[in-house]
């Protein structure tokens, strides 16, 4: 949630604090420093747009929900940091990174997914990236 607020609060989005208060039902303090980009919302899929030639880190954080509560590991099929995220117990939390680099001036959507696993669950979430034509 704080993510969202944060997000909504921010200059890219035009709404203000006392909308978002009436929205929300409750006191918040939007900062003006408040610009926290739309990939960086902790959803399961990741969606950046004009991407150009430099590369962008997006970040997650995942909540573990086992059967059991059991200690797990899962380990993810493309390259993030880092590639095995452990979870001691139900509840636990763990972040990790995505690096995107565009590595040709492709000028177009290009989509992909990625997909966390362990001996049970496979966990698959879309990525989409919208590049932009650049001397590279």
């Amino acid at each position: 949630m704080e993510d969202i607020v944060s997000y909504l609060c921010s200059s890219a989005v035009g709404i203000t604090q006392r909308t978002l208060q009436g929205l929300l039902g409750y006191q918040i303090e939007c900062s003006n420093n408040s610009q926290l980009p739309h990939y960086d919302l902790n959803y399961p899929s990741i969606e950046v747009s004009n991407l150009r030639n430099k590369t962008i880190s997006v970040y997650r954080t995942v909540t573990y929900r086992g059967k059991y509560g059991d200690p797990t590991d899962f380990q993810v099929e493309i390259e993030v940091k880092p590639s095995t995220l452990s979870f001691q117990r139900d509840g636990s939390k763990a972040t990790f990174r995505v690096d995107i680099t565009p590595l040709q001036p492709l000028n177009k959507d290009v989509f992909g997914s990625y997909t966390w696993f362990n001996n049970v669950h496979r966990v698959r979430s879309p990525v989409a990236v919208q590049t932009q034509n650049t001397h590279f």
